[in-house]
């Protein structure tokens, strides 16, 4: 909010901008209000949002790059898993550098573990986040140990300049529906 309000005056139609896309951003988590679990499509596309505004605020500064095998898009992850590792790839990467920035968000299948991995060519070595500071990565490993014990795990290391954050999983999918049977006459 304080991003789009600081474009208010001297640039509304961004702002206008921003706004809109907040407003999607918000729908679309409300929407996931409730559900442990959300097809990885939906999890993507509520990043692609939030990755959005992004966008808008840093211009052309900012390229975001997906790379998802299509056969995973409807493979189970925690509902707003990703969402806070790129937040922090935009606070900590992106927002620290002052020239162009990049982040790549890749979900790929290794046997049983479903792998997803957020990408920032950020400054992480020239200003880490004090330890212990935030909340995102902490609550993310708690989800991830209550959804699935010790079956999925999450790591965070330095990768080309900037930082990797690696999310490991189960891999599945919703059961099929059940077929409803036929009422007489129909």
């Amino acid at each position: 909010m304080n991003t789009i309000a600081a474009h208010l005056r001297d640039e509304p139609d961004v702002a206008e901008e921003m706004l809109e896309r907040l407003s999607t951003l918000l729908r679309m988590v409300l929407r996931g209000a409730g559900e442990h679990e959300v097809p990885l499509a939906r999890e993507l596309d509520l990043v692609g949002h939030y990755l959005g505004i992004h966008e808008v605020r840093f211009g052309g500064r900012l390229v975001v790059h997906y790379d998802v095998e299509p056969a995973l898009e409807g493979a189970l992850v925690p509902h707003m898993v990703l969402q806070p590792i790129v937040e922090n790839a935009v606070a900590h990467g992106v927002a620290a550098r002052p020239g162009p920035a990049r982040i790549s968000v890749t979900a790929a299948a290794n046997g049983p573990t479903l792998l997803l991995s957020v990408r920032d060519d950020g400054s992480a070595g020239a200003h880490p986040p004090p330890p212990g500071t935030g909340i995102g990565l902490p609550n993310t490993r708690a989800r991830l140990a209550q959804l699935y014990g010790s079956r999925a795990r999450l790591t965070v290391a330095p990768h080309d300049g900037g930082t990797r954050v690696d999310v490991a999983l189960p891999l599945h999918f919703a059961a099929p529906a059940e077929p409803q049977p036929r009422e007489a006459g129909v």
